[in-house]
């Protein structure tokens, strides 16, 4: 994640060396008669050869042979393919799925029907608040991919967070994390409030839940570098799931009517929602307002105005 950056110097060769690359980018390789750690890009001056090979692969042996001013490039070994157990394993769940949905899903809805004609008069009483089934499905499949992903994930860089540029899958867990948290928010303040609870009542509550992501996070981050208060990450994730959850649940919680509103005219039924979250998107819409104004009209020192971009190589 580098643009036209300098050459960084990887090994000096007097007659032939062994070298063992990273083949997750494609690199520009440049042969120089010189040994210096940086070369500028357009730095010329002795220069051998370039090449960007295109078929470096995990487990490849390749052979990189100087003829004077030119330069070869053998493959004396070709890659294995790392992706055969990632597309095995996904076909064995594929495999699973349409097993069960062959067979285990009709018996299973049979002998709950079963179950349900026989109970239905002794489980009128006792009925069940219902979930969304999606959301719960969703949220599951998160958290399936946050443990592969935090375990290594088989070591596939494109399963793996981007380190600056671009959109990986890894890098959507935390916003689909977010996404949940804020879909569930207002399904659970809207039930509290139809149940009575106080506000205050429910304040506090949130205010607790926030406290300990907060502390969690904090302990989290501790636990591997150890505690140690100049290196400690104060916002982690974790710290800012807490912070964010108070936020939109003290907006929820305030500024949420207990019954709904009714509106005259088709127009306004159709913004419904809209109207009923007026006051919230007010808030929100200045809380963006101002992040926008920060990231690209605040002036920092050693980068330009509204700058995104890398810090340098990492």
């Amino acid at each position: 994640d580098c643009k036209r950056c300098p050459f960084s110097q990887v090994a000096d060769i007097i007659n032939s060396r062994l070298l063992t690359v990273n083949t997750k980018y494609d690199v520009v390789w440049r042969l120089y008669d010189r040994s210096d750690n940086i070369i500028a890009i357009n730095d010329n001056r002795s220069l051998i050869c370039e090449i960007t090979p295109k078929d470096l692969g995990e487990f490849g042996v390749y052979d990189l042979i100087n003829y004077g001013s030119e330069c070869q490039w053998i493959m004396a070994k070709k890659p294995v393919n790392t992706l055969l157990p990632l597309i095995f394993i996904l076909g064995c769940i594929l495999l699973l799925s349409t097993i069960y949905t062959m067979f285990g899903a009709p018996c299973k809805s049979y002998c709950m029907k079963i179950k349900s004609d026989k109970d239905e008069e002794n489980n009128q009483q006792n009925i069940k608040r219902s979930r969304v089934r999606a959301l719960d499905t969703f949220r599951g499949l998160c958290l399936t991919a946050m443990v592969f992903i935090n375990d290594g994930a088989g070591h596939y860089w494109f399963l793996d967070h981007s380190t600056w540029d671009g959109l990986l899958p890894a890098d959507l867990i935390f916003p689909w994390f977010m996404w949940i948290m804020g879909v569930c928010i207002p399904i659970s303040i809207k039930s509290q409030l139809k149940k009575g609870i106080p506000r205050s009542t429910m304040f506090l509550n949130a205010l607790q839940r926030s406290v300990i992501l907060f502390l969690l996070g904090l302990m989290t981050n501790t636990a591997a570098a150890g505690p140690d208060l100049h290196s400690l990450r104060l916002f982690g994730v974790l710290q800012r799931f807490g912070f964010v959850y108070l936020v939109v649940s003290s907006l929820s919680i305030f500024m949420t009517h207990r019954h709904s509103i009714q509106c005259q005219g088709k127009i306004s039924s159709m913004f419904k929602d809209l109207i009923a979250l007026s006051s919230q998107w007010i808030f929100v819409l200045a809380i963006l307002i101002i992040h926008s104004y920060l990231t690209f009209c605040m002036p920092l020192p050693g980068c330009p105005l509204g700058y995104l971009g890398a810090g340098g190589i990492q």
